[in-house]
């Protein structure tokens, strides 16, 4: 069999029995721009390169978007490897029906399963990002760090692991802890190999890059138990570590005051993970990928839509998964996809929503000349207005009306759109545009919890979802106004709608500290703790608000838990030298 893998800048690989050609970047077999080009030419050119492909294994399409027309443009089968179904998944959804395969976690295997879709194989993908070359022991690089955690720190896409890395911050006091984000490439891998225990917490229970990477760079891994992957290859106690609420800081000090068991563990874990190797995985997908195909149930192309209603919401999903994947340089395809479903269903409203939310996405391109930016803005105006006239029900579509009222500096028609979507979002009936794109892109609580409930198929969850962002966003306009009242009306709001996220309890802390309520304030500001306890700029204030309120023993213990925990993280001076100050003022 002859795959075609990418978009990727990476060589191929050998892989046993079969071959394997990669498209994208400059190191690649093809090279190939999604946003310019077409499937014919991409095949093309891999057949002038090599012969002609049997199948074409898309990466991560829900971040990288297909050619025009999607995958069921494209002559020959589309397989996709999907990583972050959890933050994406109605595009998901959209992929999945339309290609040939989709390999995905195990997770998000079951979840696709669940809504009908079968087309659906549980797949360790992350393996194929692992590079023996690169992730090699370093003898020189002494393990001067105890306990790492190095990776996306942003507690919106990762609120369990937040909480798990406030309590590894705590061991600072006993051991060489540190937790890092922002750190890619050779200060990565350095980072890695310099780290005698690498903590990890997967997001979906995956086995995901860094269980790969800081096993074979010769850290012991510890994973948390509950991981529904790492139990094909790695064992614990033997070649990693599994822990749970209440074994964590045990473990972990036992394999730091052992060096030579947590050395035997790790060496281990190293030389299983040799034979994860990205051509070992490459050959195991192409033998399966070689008898479904030959078994016929690699159908090509995928079952169509039966009726007009059907194709017209499979063409909303397509446009729906171009806009999502989109980044500067790759919005022309979800505005040119689009405009082609505007235009082939001109009276459908949602279809005319979808045409608004691709402008309004492109519009905020700054790479687009200034003129090109307003024109495309006008276009997302006049649209979404046309919508929610003719749909009362639009709650996605006012959203956006009144984002791009705050990015105009219009804090009236914000605080206009803003309500009129409370009221659609809190009808009987409930939003009639949950389907549809969200504006702005943003990796914030709200969109991370608006995928989450989109899996979960929770319409109701989403409605208080809406209400809980725009109950935040009017708290704001009114905080902003000097309307101290109306803002904690709306913080409340929020608050009852999602008593679990923490942007409302801090505003509603600010808003009663200015108002002179000391108790109230500190008592929003340790729930606002509790739910995003990494918050660390946040942290001098809750200690003053604790002191405000007369709690001078709980001020102190957590300024010097505080204090101890900092010794985890980098360029925290300012934050340290806050809760000193606190501190000072409490023993005096």
């Amino acid at each position: 069999m002859r795959i075609l893998f990418g978009p990727t800048n990476r060589e191929p690989c050998a892989v046993a029995g079969h071959e394997l050609l990669t498209f994208g970047g400059e190191r690649s077999t093809v090279q190939f721009s999604q946003a310019h080009e077409s499937w014919d030419t991409l095949l093309e050119r891999a057949q002038a390169a090599a012969g002609k492909a049997d199948v074409v294994v898309w990466w991560l399409p829900e971040d990288d978007p297909f050619p025009d027309g999607g995958p069921s443009a494209s002559p020959v089968p589309v397989v996709a490897m999907v990583s972050d179904w959890n933050l994406s998944f109605h595009s998901v959804t959209t992929i999945a029906r339309r290609c040939a395969l989709t390999l995905v976690d195990r997770a998000g295997a079951a979840v696709l399963q669940r809504r009908g879709i079968t087309r659906v194989l549980p797949w360790r993908i992350y393996g194929y990002g692992f590079d023996s070359a690169v992730h090699q022991l370093r003898p020189v690089s002494p393990r001067t760090v105890d306990l790492l955690f190095v990776g996306n720190l942003n507690p919106a896409i990762h609120a369990e692991r937040a909480h798990w890395l406030r309590r590894i911050a705590g061991m600072a006091g006993e051991y060489r802890v540190r937790v890092r984000g922002g750190v890619f490439g050779e200060a990565y891998w350095t980072a890695l190999a310099q780290s005698r225990i690498v903590f990890n917490h997967s997001v979906r229970g995956e086995m995901n890059v860094r269980c790969y990477e800081a096993t074979a760079l010769g850290a012991l891994l510890f994973i948390e138990s509950s991981n529904l992957e790492v139990g094909e290859v790695l064992r614990d106690g033997r070649e990693c570590v599994r822990y749970d609420e209440h074994t964590f800081e045990a473990l972990a000090r036992y394999y730091l005051d052992h060096e030579d068991e947590r050395e035997r563990v790790a060496m281990a874990g190293r030389e299983r993970i040799q034979q994860e190797r990205p051509e070992r995985r490459w050959a195991i997908l192409a033998d399966t990928l070689d008898r479904l195909q030959e078994a016929g149930n690699l159908q090509w192309p995928a079952s169509a839509s039966k009726t007009v209603a059907s194709a017209l919401s499979s063409d909303r999903g397509q446009a729906h998964a171009a806009i999502n994947a989109a980044r500067s340089g790759h919005l022309a395809i979800a505005c040119r996809t689009a405009q082609a479903l505007a235009a082939d269903h001109p009276g459908d409203v949602k279809a005319s929503a979808t045409l608004a939310l691709a402008a309004a996405h492109q519009a905020a391109d700054t790479d687009l000349a200034v003129e090109d930016r307003d024109r495309w803005r006008t276009l997302a105006w006049s649209l979404l207005r046309r919508v929610v006239q003719a749909d009362g029900q639009a709650a996605l579509a006012g959203r956006a009306l009144a984002n791009l009222s705050l990015e105009k500096r219009d804090s009236d028609s914000a605080i206009r759109w803003f309500g009129w979507v409370q009221a659609a979002a809190s009808h009987q009936d409930g939003p009639s545009d949950l389907d549809l794109p969200l504006y702005p892109r943003l990796y914030d609580d709200f969109r991370s919890q608006w995928e989450r409930a989109t899996a979960r198929n929770d319409p109701a969850d989403l409605a208080l979802l809406l209400c809980w962002d725009c109950a935040l966003r009017l708290g704001q306009l009114a905080r902003t106004a000097g309307n101290l009242t109306e803002a904690i009306g709306q913080f409340s709001r929020a608050i009852r709608s999602r008593p679990d996220l923490s942007e409302p309890y801090f505003e509603r802390s600010d808003c009663r500290h200015e108002q002179g309520q000391a108790a109230l304030a500190a008592d929003d500001e340790q729930q606002g703790h509790g739910c995003h306890p990494l918050k660390l700029s946040r942290w001098p204030t809750l200690a003053r608000r604790l002191m405000a309120a007369g709690r001078a023993d709980e001020a102190k213990r957590f300024c010097r838990e505080s204090l101890d925990a900092l010794g985890a993280f980098e360029r925290v001076e300012g934050v340290a030298a806050a809760l000193e100050s606190v501190l000072a003022d409490v023993d005096r």
